[in-house]
Parts: structure tokens; sequence; C-alpha cells
């Protein structure tokens, strides 16, 4: 019997943030037909769902799906359901293993807050061709010479995403994406999407907060636009770090634009090389977030 809940994930308040559905199957048993995953996800209609199974004390297997394709990760649906399972009284521990596609990730527990490692940090290219430049900001709706002063990247940590600066919040509020064209770019490039951002502000110390305004879109995979991703501002945060324009903690305002606003705090620590949880040149990324439970 398999059990079922919606969670808002990165809001503190219902109907806020990013909804996932999470579907809880029994300990011990398979994870159905990937037909099967694939057609409830599209009957939820949900950005994506989580299919989550118990593997030990400690440690839980999840899937994920669109309403189109099974992902290798979604940050949202992790912390969605790990949110569920710390809020059991026999949840134990306050950090928690997710057994993914994309890895093993440490989910933790901090207050009201869970965060989630994410995958290695990989750099795959950076954009300065200016028929490329054109090509990115247009299906975005923009002219280059909206975007900041540092070029588009494609990203990946969990998902391969392109990473885009816009000058101003006000020139991402005004973002009319051009869909299909996006489409054939995300298909051609690799990426899962594009995570259009502006900094509303930069930290110029680690005590510091920088602060980041947020528009996702990935309609290769039936998503025009999310209230809030966990792997794209993962990526952001290791974009914004390269540029030493983090500090200890950054706050992403996203979901503005669908009425669904959402607040992801993403941080970055350093690690000596090869321990647990390290990523390349010592550094760990975590997204994390508030989520309430909706309905079971």
């Amino acid at each position: 019997m398999m059990d079922f809940c919606i969670v808002d994930a990165f809001t503190d308040k219902p109907f806020g943030g990013n909804p996932a559905g999470v579907v809880f199957l029994p300990e011990g048993g398979s994870f159905p037909d990937d037909a099967f995953m694939r057609s409830l996800a599209a009957e939820l209609r949900y950005s994506e769902t989580a299919f989550v199974r118990r593997e030990s004390e400690n440690e839980y297997s999840l899937r994920y799906f669109t309403v189109t394709d099974e992902v290798e990760l979604c940050g949202h649906a992790t912390l969605a359901a790990f949110s569920v399972i710390f809020g059991k009284q026999d949840a134990g521990a306050s950090c928690l293993a997710a057994l993914t596609k994309a890895g093993r990730l440490a989910v933790e527990k901090h207050g009201d807050l869970v965060f989630m490692d994410m995958a290695t940090p990989a750099d795959i290219s950076v954009i300065r061709d200016g028929a490329a430049l054109k090509e990115i900001y247009a299906c975005a709706g923009l002219e280059p010479s909206q975007g900041a002063e540092w070029p588009p990247e494609v990203i990946s940590t969990g998902l391969p995403d392109i990473i885009l600066p816009v000058a101003s919040r006000e020139a991402l509020n005004a973002m009319r994406p051009d869909f299909p064209m996006m489409s054939a770019l995300s298909e051609r490039m690799g990426v899962t999407g594009v995570h259009a951002f502006a900094l509303g502000k930069a930290a110029s110390s680690p005590q510091e907060e920088t602060v980041a305004y947020c528009r996702n879109f990935a309609p290769l995979y039936g998503i025009d636009e999310e209230a809030a991703t966990g792997t794209a501002n993962g990526a952001l945060t290791w974009y914004l770090h390269k540029r030493g324009l983090m500090g200890g903690l950054a706050r992403y305002v996203q979901g503005e634009a669908m009425g669904r606003p959402s607040t992801v705090y993403g941080r970055l620590s350093r690690q000596d090389e090869g321990q647990a949880g390290a990523t390349g040149g010592g550094a760990r990324v975590q997204i994390g977030g508030s989520c309430v439970l909706v309905a079971w």
C-alpha cells in the first residue's frame, strides 16, 4: 500500500513555495513500473513527484518524475519528502541519506529548515560567443544588453542548467520566454532549462547574506516556470561562489511572478579534500528551506 502526501517546499505558509507530490512505498518492496510512476506523476501534475522507499534506519532511496520524464534529482521534492520523514517521531537522527541517481546525498535538519547536499558541482561550459549569447537571451525574451556583467554558464549540481545573469530585478520580472525556442535550445545543449537571476545584494564578508531574485524555466520537461528549484539554485550558489559574491549564506527569492513566493537558502562550506560530502576544491554546496505538509 502506497502512502501519498502533498508538501509545499521552500515556504513556511501553505499554498506558497513549490508543491511536490511524495509517494511513500512499502518498506522492503520494489519501485513500481516506470510507466506507472510516470503516469501517476502526470496525473498529479506537480512539477515533480518523488517516490520514496526506506532502505535502512537512516537511508532512503528516491526517484523523481516530472509530468513527462524521470529526472536524476529534484531538490524541492527531496526536501518535501524528508520534511515528512523528520516530522515522524521515529525518524531518529537529524542527518539522513538520500540515495538518488545523482548519488548519495546527506539531508540534515536544522531547526525549522531542512538542508540537503547537492551533487558535486560540474562546470560544463561558459557562453561567450555573440551568436550563442543572442540566442540564449532571445529565448528568455531578453536582449544580451539586459544581461549582467558576468557570462551565462552551464553548471550542474545534480542537473545541468543554464545560469543566466540579468541586469536588474525589473528586467527579470519582465521576461516573456519563447518556450518552443527554449525547449529546442535546452535539448540541443543537453540542459534541463534556464535559471535566470538578478543579484539583489552581494555579500562583502563571510558573515553577510547574499540575496538574489530568480526565475526558472524548463519547458523541455513540461515545466514552463517553477516556483522554487533546488538543483538550479545549487548551481547558482556555485556560480556566485566562483565570482566571490557568496557570503556564508545566500537567500534566493523565486516564484514571485507565479504568485507563489519561495525562499531558498544556499550555503557553501569548505572541507578537506577527500572528506565525506566534499565537492571539487573542498567545497560542499547545500540547499535548504522550510516545508509545509498540506495534505496526507
